[in-house]
C-alpha cells in the first residue's frame, strides 16, 4: 500500500521592502542619536546683518557649547547679528513679544524698565509708542511686524544659516540706520556699561554667564555710534559748553594738604643752634651791640 504523499508547509516569505541608505543608518542609530531633519524648502539666501529670519522647531541647535540656549528657542522669528565663518553661521538674536502688551506696560517699575529697555529693543509698531525707550529700530521699506516685537539682544546664539527659513510676512530686514544702534547697544552689553545686574547663575541664562564676550566674536565688525540729529547735537553741544562753565567758575583749590603742619618750638631750636653774635647791625633805627643781641637771645 503506497504511504500519501507528504505535503510541506512553506511560510510565504514577506514581501521585499526597498531600504534606502537613510534608513539603514537610521535603523542602527543609537538612541542618543539625532537625525538631520530635512533642509527647509524656503531657505534663505541672502544672509546678512538685520535681516529677519525665521528659526524653525526642526532647526539643529548646538546646545552643547551654548547651555543657555532654551528648547522653546525654535518656532520664533529671529534676526542676524552678525556673520562668522565666511557667512555660513550666523549670530542670531530671539524677537519677542508680550502678547498685546508693551515692555511699558510689563515693567511698571521705573527702575526694572529702565533695564530691561537696555536689553530688549523694540522694532517700531504703528500701536505702540516709546517715550522713554532709548533705542527704536525700523524695518526697511516701512514694513511693520503684525504687533509689536523686541529684539532680545541679551539672549544671542550661533546657528547654520542653512538651518533658517525666510519670513512669509517681512522682507527684508533692520534698516541700516537700526542696524547700527543695534551693534551700538550690543557693544555697550559686552563691555559691561548697561545697569543690567550681572550674576553667575548655576545654569547659564545668556551668553554674558558663560564668559567675556567682544564684538568680533558674533561676527560683527567694532560699531560707531549712530548719527545723531541735528537736535542730539545741539544738546550734547549744550552740556559739553555747560560742563565748561562749571569748571571755569570753580575756586582755584591748590592740591596741597590742609592738615596741621607739625611745628618745632623756637626754644627748642634756639638751644640746638650755634649762635653768632653780629657784631653791629641795625633794626628798627636802634644800633644794636653784642651785648643787647645776648640779651634778645636768652630771652628766646
Amino acid at each position: 500500500m503506497s504511504s500519501p504523499p507528504i505535503i510541506a508547509k512553506v511560510k510565504s516569505s514577506p514581501p521585499s521592502v526597498k531600504m534606502s541608505a537613510h534608513h539603514l543608518f537610521a535603523s542602527h542609530a543609537g538612541p542618543n542619536s539625532t537625525r538631520r531633519p530635512s533642509q527647509p524648502t524656503n531657505q534663505i539666501t541672502n544672509a546678512r546683518p538685520g535681516l529677519i529670519a525665521f528659526l524653525p522647531n526642526t532647526a539643529v541647535i548646538d546646545r552643547q557649547s551654548q547651555p543657555w540656549v532654551s528648547a522653546r528657542t525654535g518656532n520664533h522669528p529671529v534676526c542676524i547679528l552678525g556673520l562668522l565663518d565666511n557667512g555660513r553661521t550666523a549670530c542670531c538674536a530671539q524677537l519677542t513679544s508680550f502678547g498685546d502688551s508693551t515692555l511699558e506696560t510689563k515693567y511698571q517699575s521705573p527702575s526694572a524698565l529702565a533695564v530691561m529697555q537696555q536689553i530688549y529693543l523694540p522694532i517700531q509698531h504703528a500701536k505702540s509708542t516709546y517715550p522713554r525707550a532709548p533705542s527704536v529700530l525700523r524695518l526697511d521699506n516701512n514694513q511693520q511686524m503684525v504687533k509689536q516685537t523686541y529684539v532680545n539682544t541679551a539672549a544671542w546664539f550661533m546657528i547654520k544659516t542653512t538651518e533658517l527659513t525666510s519670513m512669509r510676512s517681512i522682507n527684508g530686514g533692520l534698516d541700516q540706520t537700526s542696524i547700527d544702534k543695534l551693534h551700538h547697544a550690543l557693544e555697550k552689553l559686552v563691555k559691561g556699561q548697561t545697569s543690567m545686574p550681572v550674576r553667575t547663575p548655576s545654569s547659564p541664562l545668556m551668553p554674558l554667564h558663560c564668559r567675556k564676550w567682544t564684538l568680533t566674536d558674533l561676527g560683527i565688525s567694532p560699531a560707531s555710534p549712530p548719527d545723531l540729529m541735528p537736535v542730539q547735537k545741539a544738546q550734547i553741544h549744550q552740556q559739553l559748553a555747560k560742563k565748561k562753565m562749571n569748571a571755569a567758575a570753580k575756586p582755584f583749590s591748590p592740591r596741597v594738604s590742609l592738615g596741621p603742619v607739625p611745628t618745632t618750638p623756637l626754644a627748642s631750636i634756639s638751644h640746638n643752634v650755634t649762635r653768632c653774635a653780629p657784631l653791629q647791625k641795625r633794626s628798627n633805627g636802634i644800633v644794636k651791640t653784642p651785648s643787647s643781641w645776648a640779651r634778645v637771645a636768652a630771652l628766646a
